[in-house]
């Protein structure tokens, strides 16, 4: 895949995932403040437009939204469209414009909702807030939104 028709929101995923950074997905604070360190500045809706971004992606996999055990957050992740589509399909499944599935939401965030004007809702109330103050990066030990660490930046820039 190309880095200029890949999206960024994957490239970050996949480099974090790959170099075992994380383990389950980023939040979309997270994604969204990557977007603004690359120096890919986002509509004012940056909620809308990433899960749209997401949801359309022609990808050879899906994104996987599901909350994290570990921060307690929802996060974006990826999977191959093949197993989601074997050992997923009873989770909520999104299809891009071919008619893939592009992005699966696991039971353990079914509460999200099943459309996506409902998952856009829910995560502007979660997250907007956060976004727009450039809080982008969550802290388990304060369990709080704060900026990107320096370390962050650099890690972004890298998977970029």
């Amino acid at each position: 895949m190309n880095s200029k028709t890949t999206p960024l929101w994957f490239r970050q995923v996949t480099y974090q995932k790959k170099n075992r950074i994380i383990t389950n997905g980023l939040t979309i604070p997270y994604l969204i403040g990557s977007y603004e360190v690359c120096g890919e500045r986002l509509p004012e809706n940056s909620i809308e437009f990433l899960m749209k971004e997401i949801t359309e992606a022609e990808l050879d996999k899906c994104a996987v939204i599901q909350k994290c055990p570990h921060i307690r957050q929802y996060v974006v992740g990826v999977d191959d469209r093949q197993f989601c589509e074997t050992y997923m399909r009873k989770e909520i499944l999104f299809k891009n414009g071919k008619g893939q599935t592009s992005l699966v939401v696991t039971q353990n965030a079914k509460e999200l909702g099943n459309d996506l004007n409902g998952l856009i809702n829910q995560f502007e109330n979660l997250y907007r807030l956060f976004t727009l103050q450039s809080e982008f990066s969550w802290n388990n030990e304060t369990r709080a939104w704060e900026n990107f660490a320096q370390s962050e930046i650099e890690l972004i820039k890298k998977g970029k």
